[in-house]
């Protein structure tokens, strides 16, 4: 409503110059007290004009309904004066240059209804109790800060004493001892108050927002700051106030408290930083408390009259402790795993970290084993090969787990012995991977080592059977973001070392059709993998995670249709197929958080089916073979892999 008021601005004062009287200060213009007496009266001061209300004057005083005041220049009042006085409906004023007012006075005072106030240049109080901005008893009202204002000791930035009024700042306000930044009245209803600017307090007993009307609506998405002694940076007193912050509420000093809620059925909805030595008091009756993943809170946090009502939003990590004054929690809406102490205090994980070993699981045993699967481009004969592997995952977010990405890279040596119509191949070598979730920050750095054996033969001319088999250990270094109220910054970081290992078995059966124009084979592969995990225990946390041994156990089914071309000294095979996955192991996870035991389902799919798209082939130049392998493959579960091998043999 305040937008469309000032978008009518043009129009208003078009209509208004043809039917009513007011006054235009042009440049260079001085002159005393103007008082607009006219309904729909407008009055314009350029820049370079100036009103100088003199002893005993205000600025301007509008007294009828729907007037507008425009100031390019400059409005000073006379001593204990107002800059701008309105006292009917509707008012408009619209800031673009200089306001001032001198001790115990207002610069605009507007006590109509529904008036719109809007301040693009600037506006200050240079002595002490001030107000810059006042909606006395202007129901309804609106003002709007995208300038910059400046309060005197003791004084407010913008003040609001009747109900249903919209205050939103955008721009700058600062202050000094004992000043409010915005303030509204213990009999108001209703207030909203939006900022997404900076305001700025710097003084002993000093508030940034001091909100008393009940049903108050306080939004941040910019900065709040207030230093000194017994400071505070948001106050709200009135029954069912409610508290959104995605900013910023910051405040330092002797009894600093970033936010303080005294009032009944207080809301509090926290995504961004709250930082003070009290970071969070809610003293009155029935409050809650929301956070989501991104929330920073430092500071102590203080419930001491009633439980505390908590909501934590899905994948979060949180240590949260309520100092000895607090009752403890009571109705707690936490769909991840969690524990609650008699502390107080409560921890929540994220197990999407859990969830992702199975994707870990399946590359680690991709990579490995699909060069050693029949069919694949090393050409036939004994021989050195040596080949680089990778793949990258990125999963999309699902209802209990994030999204994540991960990858392997790793190196394979070998030797294959060719014997009539059977390969026997030995080989060996490393890989790493590294497993991200960028929301919630958790990072997974794995190595593994195996060695493994693969045997394949061809019998009845063109049927073939694949057998292949790797073992191998696994060092897994686990790192977690926690918030954590009483840490440093707000989070510190449970890591772990686990030690484990891998196995994994595949066999595949192909059928060639050589007679057929295209020259394809049908492949059927089964493959078992089983990363195995010992018990480990977190360090660097409050709420360091203890993880049983768990084993991670997956079955995957694999059809494929390929096409062989035969180009000179080599081939070209591009394929096909679907697979499916099954986690067979694993799903069930027992753990102990805050000394406390408790079991949770992994996240993430158990069972999924992809489709998938290749080409492999390889290239004969003297005694060295080139070959390659890659593949791209998409699961019904919101993942998208590619997988690729590239390598030499001798």
């Amino acid at each position: 409503m305040a937008l469309n008021k000032i978008l009518l601005a043009p129009i208003l004062l078009l209509v208004s110059s043809l039917y009513a009287n007011g006054f235009v200060i042009e440049s260079g213009q001085t002159v005393g007290n103007q008082t607009m007496s006219g309904v729909g009266d407008v009055g314009t001061v350029d820049a370079g004009g100036t009103i100088q209300g003199g002893s005993g004057a205000d600025g301007v005083d509008m007294n009828a309904a729907n007037q507008s005041l425009y100031n390019y220049g400059t409005i000073t009042p006379g001593n204990f004066q107002t800059s701008v006085v309105s006292v009917a409906s509707n008012a408009l004023i619209l800031n673009d240059g200089t306001l001032s007012a001198g001790e115990f006075s207002n610069v605009v005072d507007c006590s109509g209804a529904s008036a719109v106030i809007t301040n693009n240049g600037t506006i200050s109080t240079s002595e002490a109790n001030g107000i810059v901005i006042s909606t006395s008893g202007g129901i309804s009202s609106t003002v709007t800060n995208n300038g910059t204002i400046s309060v005197g000791a003791a004084g407010t930035g913008i003040s609001t004493f009747a109900s249903n009024c919209i205050i939103i700042n955008t721009g700058t306000i600062s202050g000094g001892n004992e000043a409010v930044g915005i303030y509204d009245d213990t009999d108001v209803e209703n207030t909203k108050i939006t900022n997404s600017g900076i305001i700025s307090i710097s003084g002993n007993s000093a508030t940034v927002i001091s909100s008393l009307g009940s049903s108050a609506t306080i939004i941040n998405t910019g900065t709040l700051y207030v230093s000194g002694s017994s400071v505070t940076a948001v106050s709200c007193a009135g029954t069912g106030t409610s508290v959104t912050n995605t900013g910023t509420l910051h405040a330092t000093g002797s009894g600093a408290t970033a936010l303080s809620c005294s009032a009944a059925d207080a809301s509090v909805t926290n995504s961004g930083h709250i930082i003070g030595t009290t970071a969070i008091s809610l003293t009155g009756t029935s409050p809650s408390l929301s956070l989501s993943r991104t929330s920073n809170i430092q500071g102590s946090v203080s419930v001491p009259n009633d439980v505390l009502a908590l909501s934590v939003q899905t994948n979060t990590n949180l240590a949260l402790t309520l100092d000895n004054s607090s009752k403890g929690f009571g109705l707690l809406d936490i769909e991840a795993p969690y524990v609650v102490r008699a502390d107080p205090a409560i921890a929540v994980i994220d197990p999407t970290g859990l969830g992702l070993q199975s994707d870990v699981t399946a590359d680690l045993s991709d990579t490995i084993l699909n060069g050693q699967r029949l069919h694949c481009a090393r050409s036939r004969g004994c021989g050195l090969w040596v080949e680089g592997i990778g793949s990258y995952r990125k999963r999309n977010a699902q209802s209990s787990a994030l999204s994540y990405t991960d990858f392997v890279a790793g190196g394979l040596i070998g030797y294959d012995a060719y014997i009539a119509k059977h390969t026997i191949s030995v080989f060996g070598g490393c890989s790493y991977a590294q497993a991200n979730i960028s929301t919630a920050p958790q990072e997974a750095n794995i190595i593994l080592g195996c060695a493994g054996l693969s045997y394949d033969t061809c019998f009845c001319s063109h049927t073939f059977l694949s057998l292949a088999v790797m073992g191998g250990y696994v060092s897994w270094d686990n790192t977690r973001t926690v918030m954590n109220n009483l840490a440093s910054g707000g989070t510190d970081e449970g890591k772990a070392h686990i030690n484990g290992g891998l196995v994994s078995a595949d066999v595949s059966l192909s059928q060639a059709f050589p007679s057929l124009s295209c020259r394809p084979y049908l492949t059927l592969d089964l493959r078992y993998a089983d990363l195995f995990l010992g018990t480990y225990a977190e360090t660097g946390s409050l709420a360091d995670l203890t993880i049983f041994h768990r084993n991670v156990g997956l079955i995957t089914t694999r059809l494929e249709a390929a096409f062989w071309h035969t180009p000179c000294l080599g081939f070209l095979e591009p394929f096909i197929g679907v697979f499916g996955r099954f986690q067979v192991t694993g799903r069930e996870v027992e753990a102990e958080l805050l000394d406390i035991e408790f079991s949770f389902n992994q996240p993430g799919p158990l069972n999924l089916v992809a489709g998938l798209i290749g080409l492999r082939g390889s290239q004969t130049v003297g005694c060295c073979n080139t070959f390659f392998n890659v593949e791209a493959s998409l699961d019904n579960a919101r993942s998208a892999r590619v997988l690729g091998e590239l390598g030499l043999k001798f």
